[in-house]
């Protein structure tokens, strides 16, 4: 009886020895960042004007007037200002913009119009080339495909 005593204190011994090595520890670590404001928006990649003629407002003429959709895709509101990226160049710097298509809305030259736009939201503002203005030396024969890049600028509102 003593050895079958002594045999169930050291089993119950190296049970709880077993079951103690059985559990571990881990350590934890992560990098905590402070809150940032997240500034992005999305514009379409391309968008293709109708044939305007020198001397033509593409405003008058609705084919030649693009909706342009945008998404404040950030964490903030924004003001968004589209630029050339060739601020010399001499037809796209008759492109002109607006934000809703009246007549009594102000219409704004590209480098001066920019539009506001709140985190989350999908809106639209119009764009067209207007030629009425242009330098008649400028044109001097036509110009299929004629092709420029604008960067779309966006900062936080204040």
């Amino acid at each position: 009886m003593l050895y079958a005593s002594l045999f169930i204190l050291l089993l119950f011994v190296f049970v709880n020895v077993v079951s103690a090595a059985q559990n571990d520890t881990m350590i934890v670590e992560v990098d905590i960042i402070a809150y940032q404001d997240i500034v992005s928006i999305e514009v379409s990649d391309k968008v293709i004007l109708n044939d305007i003629i020198e001397g033509e407002d593409g405003y008058d003429n609705s084919s030649n007037t693009a909706k342009i959709n945008i998404s404040n895709t950030g964490t903030v509101d924004v003001i968004v200002t589209p630029k050339l990226n060739n601020p010399n160049d001499e037809i796209f710097s008759y492109l002109y913009f607006q934000t809703k298509k009246k007549s009594t809305w102000p219409k704004q030259r590209i480098g001066d119009f920019s539009f506001n736009i709140s985190k989350g939201d999908n809106d639209y503002f119009y764009m067209w080339l207007n030629l009425t203005d242009i330098n008649k030396n400028i044109i001097t024969e036509d110009r299929p495909g004629t092709k420029t890049n604008i960067t779309f600028f966006a900062i936080p509102q204040v």
